[in-house]
């Protein structure tokens, strides 16, 4: 058992690291602020060599994605924007942090954004808050009748409020456990809102 228990262990870290990697790749290819070809093709390479890490979120989004842009041997000019969008919603827009701030990946997030219900919902905030300290957030939500949960995502949880800046206490520079733990109850079916602090902000009236 105890063997079984640190197989999983390791196979796990091995995916911790091929997540970063892969950040990491995405990151490189944005610096110039062009995409192209090889580059988008040679990504699909490296995902099919780490076949563990390419059926993790984020990376099985961009292992489901990148065959049918790279279909006619070549990147559309459509095509590379689809492709850098993707990648700037994986890694975050660091253009809009302050020096030293890390973007959260905007990759989970719900697309429409729904409507926020708060009397009587759950929420779990993730990462750092452009808007100010998490106790007042906390705070507004308690008081139109919301509950927040401050430990992990549960299965009852109705809202995952992903911050704009990235938290130092995640397992990924974008994202980390409690975004996982979502986006995996939300394939499951479970209802799950992940949204962004700017969506959050707009239904609070701010």
């Amino acid at each position: 058992m105890e063997e079984h228990n640190n197989t999983i262990k390791d196979r796990n870290r091995l995916i911790d690291r091929g997540i970063d990697e892969l950040i990491g790749i995405c990151k490189g290819i944005l610096f110039d602020g062009l995409v192209c070809y090889p580059e988008a093709a040679n990504l699909l390479i490296w995902l099919h060599n780490n076949p563990m890490v390419a059926q993790q979120w984020p990376a099985k989004e961009l292992y489901q994605q990148l065959p049918s842009l790279l279909a006619g041997n070549k990147l559309s000019a459509d095509d590379e924007v689809k492709f850098m969008s993707l990648l700037l919603k994986i890694t975050g827009s660091s253009g809009a942090m302050s020096d030293g701030d890390t973007a959260s990946s905007q990759l989970p997030l719900c697309d429409p954004a729904p409507e926020v219900v708060f009397e009587g919902r759950i929420f779990v905030i993730t990462g750092n808050l452009k808007m100010g300290p998490r106790r007042a957030v906390i705070e507004a939500i308690e008081d139109l009748g919301g509950e927040v949960v401050l430990k992990n995502v549960r299965k009852d949880t109705d809202y995952l409020v992903v911050g704009d800046i990235g938290s130092a206490a995640w397992m990924h520079s974008t994202h980390g456990r409690k975004i996982e733990e979502a986006v995996a109850l939300r394939e499951l079916g479970t209802g799950i809102a992940i949204i962004s602090e700017a969506h959050f902000m707009k239904s609070l009236g701010v």
